[in-house]
């Protein structure tokens, strides 16, 4: 969904995914309580882009708890042609944002 979101709604594009890398287990997973997923676009390039998820779970401290991270690349292809497709800039809407992201990453 984010990568649609940001590839924009007129776009006739279609998204695949070209891979996952960098999944990363830091907590236990409990298995009777929901999980959170949380999309972040962290870089685009001219047709692709990597997408970082979090899950999370709510700790026994009633905080949320970082469980799962993991990197997806996606990228953009023409519809008709089946081509990569270019994608619009990434634009932060803050530098502090970006970076706070950034150096969530365990």
């Amino acid at each position: 969904d984010v990568a649609y979101r940001h590839a924009g709604q007129d776009a006739c594009v279609k998204i695949v995914t070209a891979g996952h890398y960098n999944a990363r287990k830091l907590r236990r997973t409990v298995l009777n309580q929901d999980v959170t997923l949380r999309c972040y676009i962290t870089h685009v390039g001219r047709s692709s882009m990597e997408i970082r998820t979090d899950a999370l779970q709510v700790g026994e401290d009633g905080r949320e708890q970082l469980v799962n991270v993991c990197h997806t690349v996606m990228v953009a292809l023409d519809r008709s042609t089946m081509t990569p497709a270019p994608l619009p800039p990434l634009v932060h809407s803050s530098a502090d944002v970006y970076a706070a992201r950034r150096r969530a990453l365990p």
